[in-house]
């Protein structure tokens, strides 16, 4: 028995692979590599037979010649919208000419919560393109908020951001109330006519992150423009709700904010914890979290150890021709 286990953490970015061999205690990174390639995206999810070529190429980098994982997680946005038949290839690529390792799939929330917080309960908020949060109480009870797409929800994720940005911009165009001529500004820059803009948001499969792309606009005019400042406290405001909204009852008084949107630093951040000091003052905001890719790790690591965190949604993937059966572990 070699003692690796593979973790997976595979986004719009592109998909990360951890190599790691176990210890007494959990697992020891040996290397990392990443297929930078981003994920095509579109309103179902990662493109399915893109994820499977990255996942090939990174195992095949990671492992060692003629050896074999213990385990492996697979953390992954969009995970329930993969498909049968992708579930099953990606199994038989991990497994392939080798003994058959434990191979479990799971959100990408969940390996961000067991990434920053670990195994033992509390509240994390993925602020990206979207915005979704997943807690627990150590004991098997898990409780979600929002992740109900740039549609319909997404709270202060990037695309919330980009949306009421553009927003701002469009009542500046049209002379409406509630304008903002520097974010107007902004849009031309990035996007041409509200015309060009309109038919790129109707027309292409992507649009959570076409208008996530504005975000970064948004909050650079935060510093001079009043609306674009309180968009992003606004913003911050949002992901605190949605963090507080995931805690269940007896959960450890412990949270963390992860993900790219939280580089954009004040006065997002400032809101974002300014509302969780206002409305739970017990609760301590952890601010050195672990990666999702982390979570990978330690999730492979924990299924070795047959250590699981009960009540944690993992699906055992299995390159057999009948379907994969959803387990709770």
């Amino acid at each position: 028995m070699t003692g690796y286990i593979l973790g997976f953490d595979i986004g719009g970015t592109g998909v990360r692979g951890a190599l790691a061999r176990i210890t007494a205690d959990g697992a020891e990174t040996l290397a990392t590599r990443t297929d930078p390639t981003p994920i095509r995206m579109g309103p179902d999810g990662v493109d399915p037979e893109q994820v499977g070529r990255a996942v090939t190429y990174v195992t095949a980098a990671l492992l060692p010649p003629g050896s074999a994982a213990q385990a492996v997680v697979l953390g992954c946005t969009g995970a329930a919208l993969l498909g049968t038949g992708l579930r099953h290839r990606l199994a038989a690529t991990i497994t392939a000419g080798r003994p058959a390792p434990t191979v479990l799939l799971c959100s990408d929330v969940l390996t961000s919560h067991i990434g920053a917080l670990g195994t033992g309960g509390g509240a994390v908020v993925a602020a990206g393109t979207g915005a979704i949060a997943l807690g627990s109480d150590g004991n098997g009870a898990w409780r979600r908020a929002d992740g109900w797409g740039t549609l319909l929800g997404d709270s202060g994720g990037g695309a919330w951001i980009g949306r009421t940005g553009i927003d701002a911009a469009l009542r500046a165009h049209d002379g409406r109330p509630g304008g903002s001529p520097a974010l107007l500004d902004a849009m031309h820059t990035r996007y041409g006519s509200p015309a060009e803009l309109v038919h790129a948001v109707t027309s292409r499969p992507d649009r959570g992150a076409l208008l996530a792309g504005f975000a970064p606009d948004v909050a650079a005019a935060a510093a001079a423009d009043p609306i674009a400042y309180r968009i992003m406290r606004t913003a911050g405001r949002h992901l605190a709700d949605t963090l507080l909204a995931a805690l269940p009852p007896g959960a450890p008084p412990r949270a963390a904010a992860v993900g790219n949107l939280l580089h954009a630093g004040p006065p997002l951040t400032t809101a974002l914890a300014e509302r969780l000091a206002a409305r739970a003052p017990h609760l301590r905001l952890l601010t050195r979290a672990g990666t999702s890719l982390d979570g990978a790790v330690t999730l492979a690591a924990a299924a070795v150890h047959q250590a699981l965190p009960p009540g944690a949604d993992l699906e055992r993937l299995t390159p057999a021709a009948h379907p994969a059966t959803p387990q709770t572990a």
